[in-house]
This record gives structure tokens, C-alpha cells and sequence, in this order.
């Protein structure tokens, strides 16, 4: 109870940014976990923003959502991924595949990543979608547009604050509607279940004889 208490301290201490921002729109507040939305001056479709707090290092949510095999277990949607060559050290370039809910078709996105440690209690992933990478392929809608950022905090040796912001038009006949109806759930859940995987990794949460046998 008493680090339940914590958590939703920081993360309302944490929150009051785009609390004080008056275009983001509270949308879900449950479990520890904060979601946003607000209206884009350059499209239709709704930019999200997620917030949560973790008991782990920055390093360890960095092991998870940098590994490609761990993504379906983690971001809502995402039933497969693969790294792409890159030959930027601070750059990584993702391929997902994302089994979208019946009525809507299975899309596929070309995520590029560009990294960088701002601070020694600081990390940010800026990304955006590639399209044109690689060519089409049967069976799948290519995301065409996908700009966000992940910004991961320190707040003590124990603690981590996640930021995740993402503005998407998932292409195809998706009307912008109903799209941004559906959009709350992937930044709730994908932190949710980023949280879970994480803190059952993290040395923080395990002994010191457990962190010493890894």
C-alpha cells in the first residue's frame, strides 16, 4: 500500500505537465497509469500521451522496449518485429506488425528510433515512421505517419518515469473517428504491460543474491 502511495505521488508530481497544458484532455487515469489526448494542428487524428512510473532503472526498461523479440509482449497490438541494418550508432530502425481488431486490417510500420542520454537521470527516444524502407507487403496496410518520443527519468536509484507521446495515422480507410475512440486503449495497455515485463526483470526488484547471480 504504502509503495502504491509513492507511485501515485510521483506520477501526479510527474503529471503536471500536460496537466498544465490546457489542449491535452485527460482521457484514463487507472492503476498508476495516465493517459492524454489533444487535437493536432496538422491532422485529424488525435496525439496520446501515456504516463507511468516504475520500480527499475532506466537501463532496464531500455533491455525491454530494445528488444525486438520482447515487443508482442509488451505493445498492444504488436504480434511480431525485427531490427532493420542501420549504420547510426544512436539509431535503430524497427519492423513491426500489428494485428489490428476485426473490422480493421493488419497493419505493418518502419519505425526510425534516434536515442539519446541527455543526462545521467536522463533518456530520450525521439521516432518517426520510415515508410518507403522497404517495399509493401501483401497482406499488410503501411503505417504512413508515426512521429512520438519516449522520455525515461530517473526519479531515484529505484524509480523510473516513463513518458510515451505518439501522433499515428494508421493509413487505410480508418476514418479519424473511430480511430481516436480506439486510441486511449494502445497507450494504456502498451504501458501497462511495459510495466509488468520490466519490473519482473529489473534487479530492483529482485534480492541482492537474485541481482548477483544475473
Amino acid at each position: 500500500m504504502l509503495r502504491n502511495l509513492i507511485a501515485a505521488t510521483a506520477l501526479l508530481l510527474a503529471s503536471t505537465t500536460a496537466q498544465a497544458d490546457p489542449s491535452w484532455r485527460a482521457e484514463k487515469r487507472r492503476d498508476g497509469i495516465e493517459v492524454y489526448s489533444r487535437a493536432s494542428p496538422i491532422s485529424d487524428f488525435r496525439e496520446f500521451q501515456g504516463q507511468v512510473e516504475m520500480q527499475a532503472t532506466i537501463d532496464d526498461v531500455l533491455d525491454v522496449i530494445n528488444d525486438p523479440s520482447l515487443c508482442p509482449q509488451w505493445l498492444q497490438y504488436c504480434v511480431g518485429a525485427s531490427n532493420l541494418p542501420s549504420s547510426t550508432p544512436n539509431v535503430t530502425v524497427l519492423h513491426n506488425y500489428n494485428d489490428a481488431p476485426w473490422p480493421v486490417k493488419d497493419r505493418d510500420a518502419i519505425i526510425w528510433n534516434v536515442h539519446k542520454r541527455q543526462s545521467a537521470t536522463k533518456y530520450r527516444i525521439d521516432f518517426e515512421a520510415r515508410p518507403d524502407l522497404l517495399p509493401e507487403e501483401e497482406g499488410y496496410i503501411r503505417v504512413p505517419s508515426i512521429k512520438g518520443h519516449w522520455i525515461l527519468t530517473q526519479r531515484d536509484e529505484d524509480t523510473v518515469h516513463i513518458l510515451y507521446q505518439v501522433l499515428a495515422d494508421p493509413g487505410g480507410q480508418m476514418p479519424a473517428w473511430a480511430a481516436n475512440i480506439g486510441a486511449v486503449e494502445q497507450p494504456y495497455e502498451s504501458l501497462r504491460k511495459l510495466r509488468i515485463l520490466v519490473e519482473a526483470r529489473s534487479k530492483v526488484n529482485q534480492g541482492p543474491a537474485s541481482a548477483g547471480q544475473r
